[in-house]
């Protein structure tokens, strides 16, 4: 039930801010610079917020459609997931799981490249959560033998 709801939240989330980035896509390069623009002209020595949006990636015209599109997938995929295991359907649990296990290569790469304990306490919840899954999927579903004649 957590999984689903995670799902659900995340979904929409995904929703909004695909929505967003499909609204600004050619208005706003530099969403970030916008966003905290009071800020700025509060104090524009910022340090700290000046390295925020210096580290954050800048949209263009071309990207700003493509970043909506990508959201808007991702959008979709977390909603079919959470209705598949809303309905209790064996396609949705073998999705979570697919999509789980393909994030840890990743993951892993990222940690080997280099040490972060973000890094480590994400690769140890998608680890758990990936093992209560499978573990989850095989209890509900047990392997049926033939049986011989």
């Amino acid at each position: 039930m957590l999984i689903i709801a995670e799902k659900a939240i995340v979904a929409v989330v995904l929703a909004a801010a695909a929505v967003v980035a499909f609204v600004v896509r050619g208005r706003v390069v530099d969403p970030l610079h916008l966003l905290f623009a009071d800020e700025l002209t509060e104090d524009p020595h910022d340090v700290y917020l000046h390295w925020v949006i210096s580290h954050a990636p800048h949209l263009t015209t071309y990207v700003g459609p493509w970043v909506a599109v990508a959201l808007a997938l991702w959008c979709l995929l977390y909603a079919v997931e959470g209705i598949g295991l809303w309905r209790e359907r064996t396609w949705a649990e073998l999705l979570v799981i697919v999509e789980t296990a393909s994030f840890l290569p990743i993951e892993i790469w990222d940690l080997v490249k280099k040490f972060h304990l973000l890094s480590l306490g994400t690769l140890i919840v998608n680890l758990a959560v990936l093992l209560y899954v499978v573990y989850f999927y095989r209890r509900t579903h047990p392997r049926r033998h033939p049986t011989s004649p």
